[in-house]
């Protein structure tokens, strides 16, 4: 299975330090979404995983929203997983979420609850557990619930979450549904999809490791001295 992993594109985020080159900039995260769509196509990724801050905020124009679906939608493979993050949370009235829904195309899922998805639907041998962010902040993460479900030996077991992680992720005050390594390990899922922080992580991937964080798709600003990324997996 080939999955292409990014997270934290912030479309929407505002330059107001920088109102000469704010459109560019702007416009520059919708096209890398674009490329990394492309990406994924070229490479044959049955899945496309969003693992967060697809949008910077909640309240998106409409249009904006649906620049982002169209290029979303242009994912050919399997399914398109999108998870809320702290800055797209998700609520019950969330018109964010109500209109992307409207917009997607049938391979594109929203993970907007923390219940297992089988994906056989799509012709794909996984269920995947999601942690989705209901808040901006929160003191407890949403990965919790995971462990204590029962897990079909014979599939692949996908996690995808959004939070910070202990001695990744600067989280001064545990407020961004803050998690650990072993926690996440031993959670019984067979790969972790992670979002939130902005760098990729971990840097050189060995063969043990099962949580994965590719940092932002776009750099995050002029002070940003480290490059776009996103995270192909194969298993």
């Amino acid at each position: 299975m080939k999955i292409l992993h990014i997270s934290d594109s912030h479309l929407g985020l505002r330059f107001k330090n920088h109102p000469e080159a704010s459109e560019t900039l702007a416009q520059a995260r919708y096209d890398t979404l674009g490329k990394l769509v492309g990406m994924a196509n070229e490479q044959n990724s049955e899945i496309l995983a969003i693992a967060g801050d697809l949008f910077d905020r909640t309240s998106m124009k409409v249009s904006d929203i649906q620049r982002a679906v169209q290029a979303i939608n242009k994912f050919e493979g399997s399914v398109a997983l999108v998870l809320p993050g702290n800055h797209d949370y998700i609520t019950e009235d969330s018109q964010l979420w109500d209109r992307f829904k409207k917009e997607a195309g049938e391979n594109v899922l929203v993970l907007d609850e923390k219940e297992p998805v089988d994906l056989s639907e799509y012709d794909l041998n996984a269920v995947v557990w999601p942690a989705p962010c209901h808040a901006k902040h929160s003191a407890e993460n949403a990965v919790g619930w995971v462990k204590d479900e029962e897990k079909d030996p014979d599939k692949i077991h996908i996690g995808i979450a959004h939070g910070s992680i202990e001695g990744v992720s600067p989280d001064f005050n545990q407020q961004y549904f803050p998690m650990t390594v072993r926690e996440l390990n031993s959670s019984g899922v067979d790969i972790w999809l992670m979002g939130h922080t902005h760098i990729t992580w971990p840097e050189k991937p060995g063969k043990k490791d099962i949580v994965f964080n590719p940092g932002t798709p776009e750099p995050d600003g002029f002070d940003c001295s480290h490059e776009g990324r996103a995270f192909l997996h194969t298993d």
